[in-house]
């Protein structure tokens, strides 16, 4: 596929921007035995990309034997998940293999770009300060400033906004289900980061890259 004309790129970060995986299923190990439930761990297949309210809920309808919990037992819950990510994090969060070059590259061609991740403000804060990676962006969007987590377009098209930049004219870079399903909604052109899944499990995505080289080449910004 030949690239479109891109003049924004909009990035998540988990898995994108930052190798979060392992910390953040170590961070739900703890949390799960401190919630009182029979789970050890999540499947990561099947939750990764998923807003954490959205699994809060999840885990504790299941612990309650399908109560719903209150908004303020999951706000609770959330607030701790976020002290223990933020705290793993801001001791060993590491970029993506080739992020930093790519949004080097990126930022050398006067590109706008934004960071459109479903975590927390402080989550992102923590994580960009522990990576060096804040001075490549020239807006965030958290979960914190939209009413729709990912798979809803939301976030993207906020995050186009804050660029004053049309969708259509944005490169959204993605690696979960949810975040490819949103990036395709928004309009945008939408590359699938193969860091979780396999390309054979992709779609919708216009373009599917191993690694930031390729989505270098395609782009035509490799030296």
């Amino acid at each position: 596929m030949t690239p479109p004309n891109i003049r924004a790129i909009l990035f998540d970060m988990d898995g994108v921007v930052v190798d979060s995986m392992q910390f953040h299923l170590d961070t739900w190990k703890i949390l799960l035995v401190e919630m009182g439930t029979k789970r050890r761990s999540l499947d990561v297949q099947r939750h990764f990309g998923l807003a954490t309210k959205v699994l809060l809920r999840e885990i504790l309808a299941e612990r309650d034997h399908g109560r719903e919990p209150s908004r303020e037992e999951v706000e609770r819950w959330l607030r701790r998940k976020i002290a223990l990510t933020c705290q793993i994090a801001s001791r060993v969060a590491e970029p993506i293999p080739g992020f930093l070059e790519f949004a080097r590259r990126v930022r050398a061609r006067k590109l706008p770009t934004a960071l459109a991740s479903a975590a927390s403000r402080a989550f992102i804060d923590a994580v960009l300060e522990r990576i060096g990676a804040r001075e490549y962006f020239d807006a965030i969007v958290s979960v914190d400033d939209v009413a729709q987590p990912k798979p809803d377009p939301e976030i993207f098209l906020e995050a186009a906004r804050r660029l004053n930049m049309p969708i259509r004219d944005c490169l959204v870079i993605e690696d979960s289900h949810p975040g490819i399903e949103a990036g395709v909604a928004s309009g945008a052109t939408c590359c699938a980061l193969l860091t979780m899944l396999r390309p054979e499990e992709v779609r919708g995505a216009q373009f599917k890259a191993r690694n930031f080289e390729e989505i270098a080449r395609w782009l035509r910004y490799a030296d």
